[in-house]
C-alpha cells in the first residue's frame, strides 16, 4: 500500500516569483492620504499627481513616522520628492531613524501569532541591526531570538560550492573535471563538468521534479536521490542552457566526500564552520535534537500549521543545513575578507555563466549576481517546506543582510527576500541610485498588444500574456492576472512590484521572447510555441477528479483552457499535444485522457521521468449532513502502527480533518453512516463501533487495501468535560 498521503510535486529550493509588496504603506487618514503613499511606493507619478489634487496631506506623518517627502526619498523617487516639495511638503521634518523604522513594520508583520522572522544587517564588519519577531513555537507560545535555527534550504548550496572551490585551491580537483571521474557509472558522465554543476547547466534531470515526497519523510542517501535521475532523460545537451538542478549540488556534495574520505558535513565543520567560529550552523539530521531550533510552518486555510521535516538530509549539498543570522554574518565577513577563498577564486564564482547563444545566466558557482538601484549584490535564498532564508552581499557598501523565516507558503507574513530588499532600501538610500518614475506611454496603441498575446518560458513556471477591453495583463504560474502598462512600444511595467518585462522581435518582427527584469536580475524567456487547439466541448468530458493512490488530480476547464491540480499543489494548465494528450510547461510530464467504449473518459495515463502509471476517473460520493456533536464522536487518534504514527481526526467548526503524523492535514466529509472520504485523496475511512456504540477503531481503505486503525485512548487532558 502507498504511504498516506503521497503527493507528486515539484519541489524547488529557490524560485524567482512575481509578488506584490509585502510590507504595507503606512497608517494613513483619508483614501487620497494612502492613494499617494501607495504611489509613491510603486513610483507612479500621475498616481501622486492625482491624489494631491485629491487633497491628500503632503505633510502628514504615518504611524511608523515618514512623512511622504521622506518615503518618496528613501524609495529613491527624486522626481516625486520634488513634487511634493513644490506643493508645501516639508523637508525638515525629523524621522525615525533606519533601524527604528525596520522594527516597526517587522514587528507589525511578525506577531505573537505568526510565524518568526530574525533579520541582521551589518556594515563594514560591525552589525547595524539584530532582532527577532514573532514565534518560534507558535504552539508553545516561544519567542524566537537572534540564537534561533532555522533550516536554509538552498543557501547551502553557496557553502558546498565553497567546498569544491577549496579543494580545487588545494590542488585535489578541477572544476573542469568530468563527472565521469567520481561518478563514472552515471549515464553521460564523460559529457559534464563539476562546472556545469555548480552553474546549474548540466542537463541532469532535478530529483525533486516530480514524484518527489513531499513531506520529506523518506531518509533518502545522496546516492538513492542520485539514481532517482540516472534512467531519466537529459533536460538539454550539457552547458547549452541553465536550469536551476537540485540534483548537480547533490553530486557535488559527494564529490567533496569522495575526494576528502570523509563526508560534505565533515568536511565543511573541520575547514569552515569550526575556524569561523560559527557554533550554529550544520546539516540537518532528525536525531541532533538541536537547542534553539525552529519549527516549521504552512499557510494553508487561512492559517498558520506545522510543518517540521522530519528527516532533511536527503537534501545534502543542495539544501540541508541549519543556521542562524549571526553564523551567516561570521560566513560572509570571512568570505568577502578572502579568509574562506583567494580573492581569484571569489571573482571567477562571482561570474555570471555566458551560455553559447550568447545569453547570461545570473548565476555562478553557488550564487546569484545582480544590482539593486545601482548596487552590485550578490546573493541567494533558500525555500523548503516550513522555511525560507536569504543572504545577501552589498560588496560596494561592505554589508550583509541575513533574514530567516519560519514559514512556507508564508502567507499573509513577506518572504525572506522582500524583508532583506526593504531593509537594504531603508538602509542603504543614500548610497543607491536615483530611480525613474513610472510614466505609461499614452501614444502606444493598444491594438499593437496582439503582437506579445501568448505564452512565455519562465523555466519552473511560465507568463501568459493576454489583452482584453485595450489592456494587457501578464499572469505567472500560480499567481494573480496582473495588468502591465506601456512604457514605450515594447517593454512594460507592473505597477504593484518592481519589474518590467521588453519584448523582443526577429528579423521578421514576430515576438520571439521576453527579457524580464526584477530585483537587478534579468533573464530570458523564449516564447513558447501556439499548442494544438482542442475545442471546449471535448475539454468538458475531461473535467473530474483522477485516483492517482497518492492524492487526486482535479481537472478543470475555464472555456478553452485545461487545468489540473494535485494534491497539495497549485492548480496549473496543461496544454494539448493532440486531442487526448496535454503537457505540463513547469516540469517534464503529461496525461493522456482514455475513453471506455461507451465513449467516456475512464482514466488517464500519467508520464513523467520515463514512467507511466494509470489513474481511474473518480465519482465523489455526495456528502451526507452530520450535526457537531456527532462530528465530535470522530475526533481522536488512531494507531497506524510505529513506523507510520497515529492519524489525527480533528473538526474544526463544521470541517473535519485527517492528518497522518506530521503529513499535510487534509479534508473529510461524511459519505455514509460511520464513513468519511478524503476530498484530496483516494481514500476512506470507516469507524467501527463496539456494542455500547463506542468507536473503537476507524478502517483506513486506500489502492485497494485497509489498515484497521484502533482508537488510542484519550489522555487525560483530552477528555472533554
Amino acid at each position: 500500500m502507498n504511504r498516506f498521503p503521497v503527493t507528486f510535486v515539484t519541489f524547488i529550493f529557490c524560485v524567482l516569483c512575481i509578488c506584490h509588496n509585502s510590507l504595507p504603506a503606512q497608517d494613513v487618514g483619508s483614501d487620497a492620504d494612502r492613494e499617494l503613499i501607495l504611489s509613491i511606493m510603486r513610483g507612479d507619478l500621475e498616481a501622486v499627481q492625482a491624489a494631491i489634487e485629491q487633497g491628500a496631506n503632503v505633510n502628514r506623518k504615518g504611524k511608523r513616522g515618514f512623512t511622504p517627502y521622506e518615503a518618496a526619498r528613501r524609495t529613491g523617487f527624486a522626481q516625486i520628492a520634488d513634487l511634493l516639495v513644490s506643493k508645501g511638503a516639508k523637508t525638515d521634518v525629523k524621522v525615525p531613524t533606519a533601524e527604528q523604522y525596520t522594527e516597526r513594520v517587522l514587528s507589525e508583520r511578525f506577531t505573537d501569532s505568526t510565524p518568526a522572522c530574525v533579520a541582521l544587517i551589518s556594515r563594514d564588519g560591525k552589525i547595524v541591526m539584530q532582532k527577532a519577531f514573532g514565534r518560534s513555537d507558535i504552539a508553545g507560545e516561544e519567542t524566537a531570538t537572534i540564537e534561533t535555527r532555522f533550516r536554509i534550504g538552498s543557501v547551502t548550496k553557496q557553502f558546498t560550492a565553497a567546498a569544491i572551490l577549496k579543494l580545487e585551491e588545494d590542488g585535489l580537483l578541477s572544476v573542469e573535471d568530468k563527472l565521469s571521474k567520481y561518478l563514472p557509472k552515471f549515464p553521460r558522465s564523460d559529457e559534464v563538468t563539476l562546472r556545469h554543476l555548480l552553474t546549474h547547466t548540466s542537463g541532469i534531470a532535478n530529483y525533486t521534479d516530480g514524484g518527489f515526497w513531499s513531506s520529506g519523510e523518506n531518509a533518502y542517501t545522496e546516492k538513492q536521490l542520485i539514481d532517482r535521475v540516472e534512467n531519466r532523460e537529459f533536460e538539454f545537451e550539457p552547458g547549452k542552457r541553465y536550469s536551476y538542478c537540485n540534483t548537480g549540488y547533490t553530486m557535488l556534495g559527494l564529490i567533496v566526500g569522495k575526494v576528502t574520505e570523509s563526508s560534505l558535513e565533515a568536511y565543511l565543520k573541520k575547514t569552515f564552520f569550526d575556524p569561523l567560529g560559527m557554533k550554529n550552523t550544520g546539516m540537518h539530521r532528525p536525531d541532533l535534537n538541536l537547542k534553539n531550533e525552529s519549527n516549521g510552518y504552512s499557510f494553508a486555510e487561512g492559517k498558520y500549521e506545522l510543518k517540521n521535516l522530519r528527516d532533511m538530509s536527503w537534501a545534502a549539498g543542495a539544501g540541508a543545513m541549519y543556521s542562524t543570522v549571526g553564523d551567516l554574518h561570521l560566513w560572509n565577513e570571512a568570505l568577502f575578507s578572502n579568509r574562506v577563498l583567494k580573492e581569484a577564486t571569489l571573482a571567477r564564482a562571482f561570474k555570471p555563466t555566458t551560455l553559447p547563444d550568447g545569453s547570461k545566466s545570473d548565476y555562478g558557482f553557488g550564487w546569484m549576481m545582480g544590482t539593486h538601484r545601482g548596487l552590485r549584490k550578490i546573493e541567494h535564498g533558500g525555500g523548503l517546506p516550513g522555511f525560507q532564508a536569504h543572504l545577501v552581499r552589498y560588496p560596494e557598501v561592505n554589508t550583509t543582510i541575513a533574514v530567516l523565516v519560519n514559514a512556507l507558503p508564508h502567507g499573509e507574513i513577506p518572504p525572506p527576500a522582500t524583508v532583506a530588499k526593504n531593509m537594504a532600501d531603508t538602509f542603504l538610500w543614500e548610497s543607491m541610485e536615483k530611480r525613474e518614475v513610472l510614466v505609461v506611454d499614452k501614444n502606444v496603441d493598444p491594438k499593437t498588444f496582439a503582437d506579445f498575446v501568448g505564452e512565455y518560458d519562465y523555466g519552473t513556471s511560465t507568463m501568459e500574456v493576454t489583452a482584453e477591453d485595450g489592456k494587457i495583463f501578464a499572469k505567472i504560474t500560480g499567481q494573480s492576472k496582473l495588468q502591465i502598462y506601456p512604457g514605450n512600444a515594447n517593454t512594460f511595467f507592473w505597477k504593484v512590484v518592481d519589474a518590467q518585462v521588453e519584448f523582443q522581435r526577429d528579423k521578421d518582427g514576430k515576438v520571439v521572447r521576453a527579457m524580464h527584469t526584477q530585483n537587478g536580475s534579468t533573464f530570458n524567456a523564449p516564447r513558447l510555441p501556439d499548442g494544438f487547439k482542442v475545442s471546449p466541448e471535448v475539454l468538458a468530458k475531461y473535467v473530474g477528479r483522477y485516483d492517482y493512490r497518492s492524492g487526486v488530480m482535479n481537472v478543470t476547464a475555464d472555456g478553452s483552457k485545461l487545468f489540473a491540480q494535485i494534491t497539495g499543489q497549485q492548480n496549473m494548465r496543461i496544454y494539448p499535444k493532440s486531442e487526448t494528450v496535454f503537457e505540463w510547461r513547469v516540469v517534464k510530464a503529461q496525461v493522456e485522457f482514455v475513453a471506455g467504449k461507451d465513449g467516456k473518459i475512464e482514466k488517464v495515463i500519467h508520464t513523467q521521468g520515463g514512467r507511466s502509471f494509470d489513474a481511474a476517473k473518480m465519482d465523489m460520493p455526495d456528502p451526507i449532513k452530520v450535526t457537531t456533536g456527532k462530528l465530535d464522536e470522530y475526533v481522536g487518534s488512531y494507531s497506524f502502527g510505529f513506523l507510520a504514527g497515529n492519524m489525527v481526526i480533528s473538526r474544526d467548526g463544521e470541517t473535519m480533518y485527517g492528518q497522518l503524523g506530521s503529513q499535510p492535514k487534509l479534508k473529510i466529509v461524511p459519505v455514509a453512516v460511520d464513513e468519511f472520504a478524503w476530498v484530496d485523496l483516494a481514500a476512506t475511512m470507516k469507524f467501527v463501533r463496539d456494542e455500547e456504540g463506542n468507536i473503537i477503531r476507524g478502517d483506513f481503505t486506500q489502492a485497494g487495501n485497509t489498515v484497521k486503525a484502533k482508537r488510542a485512548k484519550a489522555k487525560a487532558k483530552d477528555k472533554k468535560p
